[in-house]
């Protein structure tokens, strides 16, 4: 498995504010360096993002989910599912049913993104250890605003808010050709605490979503007649659903079991076939025990 190389901690500034602007730190990739760039890429090839209610053509998006596992690292991509937001949390989607184009195939597996995930969950500094074992539900989300020409486009149409999420992590990939695109943070009440722009590889943003919220100002080409875009990756970390999330594990894993199904607490459930025990594979056996809290490898009945 390869890593970032270690960063300069953040946590305490997490803690006390609510978030953190970070530096860009592309140069810091270490033994991954050369995979940034097929990762960069992999915006010029986003849809269009045909959920945006004023029908504006300017945003370009795709979406993908994981499970992880933050007590020993591990990450497992999950099925395909729409996103849904309330009315409440977005004010300008909330309520669609959005069914954005997947993932690409190789961005899903890029090693570049997974270690931003691991490594970025690292940077929120939780060091409680019953929250360290939850399960987490990864959102990630790829998406690219272009501005047109004379035409300003707005990065976050529902305003400053917040998503609904655990943490955040924001990070740029590339921006070009446009000026305005202030990353603004706000108090819970709506009072500003700091703006900042973005302008590097991975200049980052870090949030604890249930502090502070959250905006950018509106972007507008320079040069006429020229692209102009700005590329961010999104990363949602929330406490998985149990219950939801061990039945999407085994659909992904393709579990085939007759008397029992994989349970994240740590029970079995007999089928009414006798002692339930896992029919597995010895191939599906490498790929789920390391994914799963060590109480459940034992297969305990508690």
């Amino acid at each position: 498995m390869t890593e970032l190389i270690q960063l300069e901690p953040i946590d305490t500034q997490i803690a006390e504010a609510g978030y953190c602007f970070v530096e860009g730190w592309a140069h810091m990739l270490g033994g991954l360096a050369s995979t940034w760039q097929s990762l960069a890429e992999s915006w010029n090839r986003l849809p269009r993002d045909n959920f945006m209610p004023d029908g504006g053509a300017y945003r370009r998006r795709r979406f993908g989910r994981f499970a992880f596992f933050p007590d020993r690292s591990q990450l497992i991509r999950l099925g395909h599912s729409t996103f849904t937001q309330s009315t409440e949390i977005n004010t300008f989607a909330g309520g669609i049913e959005r069914n954005f184009d997947p993932l690409e195939e190789n961005t899903f597996v890029h090693p570049l993104l997974h270690a931003l995930v691991r490594s970025d969950f690292l940077r929120f500094g939780i060091d409680d250890c019953e929250l360290m074992a939850k399960p987490r539900e990864v959102k990630v989300h790829q998406i690219r605003i272009e501005a047109t020409n004379g035409n300003p486009e707005t990065p976050t149409p529902e305003g400053i808010h917040s998503d609904g999420h655990e943490f955040i992590a924001i990070h740029l990939i590339n921006r070009e050709n446009l000026s305005g695109g202030k990353s603004i943070i706000c108090d819970i009440e709506g009072h500003v605490l700091e703006t900042g722009l973005l302008t590097q590889p991975l200049d980052s943003i870090y949030i604890n979503d249930r502090k502070v919220m959250h905006g950018v100002s509106p972007v507008k080409r320079i040069v006429e007649n020229a692209p102009a875009r700005r590329d961010v990756l999104l990363i949602d970390f929330d406490i998985a659903k149990l219950r939801r999330l061990e039945s999407e594990l085994n659909k992904a894993l393709r579990v085939e079991s007759a008397d029992a199904v994989l349970h994240l607490d740590g029970r079995r459930r007999a089928n009414g076939l006798g002692a339930p025990r896992f029919r597995l594979s010895e191939d599906r056996c490498q790929q789920i025990v390391p994914l799963l809290p060590r109480k459940c490898r034992q297969g305990s009945d508690g």
